[in-house]
């Protein structure tokens, strides 16, 4: 949709090799949807606390980011639409540049064109997922599904509110801190001092639960800030389950919480 499915051919790149890529994205396209199962488990996907190193640092990627809302609708930009300025609150009138929405099934393809696009730059490939008031942790679900079958290495999460269908990019430094996307392997046994660090986060419809405790907005506070106060919050490893009818933004505020908390690494489960 819009520009983000805009390729400019090179004239230096020889018939034959507009061929070869076609058919290699179509393979990707087809042998993704069988392939999923497969690549969901794999341990790509597992990255342990301590390990982000110097690869993180800011020049090195760039971000795709996908904003879910009424499904199945998605608003999809890219680091050339997002603008980024620190001094805004979310209420200083700006010019927020509009994204065309586009559907869940066009997440897949514009993945592998900017997936295609960072290789060409020696960039790495950040998937950046958010959502509107319109969502349901359905959407979220998903989009995280087709950026595992694309195989993105680097997909975090968005915990900030901002308007449907912009691409205004209203966190200034902060966005370097954003919820990273982890994954256990199957059949991955945490150890006993792993286990001290995984703290459960269930977002029903209407209610949280803490662990196997229904708890309040302000329990869920309270229970997220002792959890992390007895560890090392960079070592937490927060597992949150959702009701996929459950909506966005109770998912956006746990996300936010985790965020505050100092938490890094997150994983989003179907409750």
């Amino acid at each position: 949709m819009g520009d983000m499915l805009t390729v400019k051919p090179n004239p230096k790149m020889a018939p034959i090799a507009h061929i070869i890529f076609g058919f290699a994205v179509a393979l990707l396209l087809v042998g993704c949807s069988r392939n999923a199962k497969q690549q969901a488990s794999d341990s790509l996907y597992w990255n342990p606390p301590d390990q982000l190193g110097a690869e993180w640092m800011p020049w090195t990627f760039e971000w795709l980011f996908l904003q879910v809302s009424a499904d199945p609708v998605v608003y999809i930009s890219s680091a050339a639409h997002i603008k980024s300025d620190p001094s805004d609150d979310g209420t200083a009138e700006v010019e927020h540049p509009v994204i065309m929405p586009s559907t869940l099934d066009d997440i897949l393809p514009h993945i592998l064109i900017f997936q295609g696009k960072q290789d060409a730059v020696k960039r790495k490939a950040v998937v950046l997922i958010g959502g509107d008031d319109h969502a349901t942790c359905g959407s979220v679900l998903k989009a995280i599904d087709y950026a595992k079958r694309a195989r993105v290495g680097h997909i975090f999460f968005e915990s900030y509110w901002r308007r449907s269908g912009t691409a205004f990019l209203n966190l200034g430094d902060s966005h370097y801190s954003n919820p990273r996307y982890f994954e256990f392997p199957d059949g991955f046994k945490p150890s006993d001092e792993l286990v001290k660090n995984i703290a459960t986060i269930t977002v029903e419809k209407e209610t949280f639960q803490w662990g196997s405790v229904p708890v309040t907005v302000e329990g869920l506070i309270k229970e997220l800030d002792s959890f992390t106060s007895k560890a090392d919050s960079k070592k937490v490893l927060l597992v949150v389950r959702v009701d996929p009818d459950a909506p966005f933004p109770a998912l956006r505020f746990v996300l936010y919480q985790a965020q505050r908390a100092g938490i890094n690494k997150v994983t989003i489960t179907q409750k």
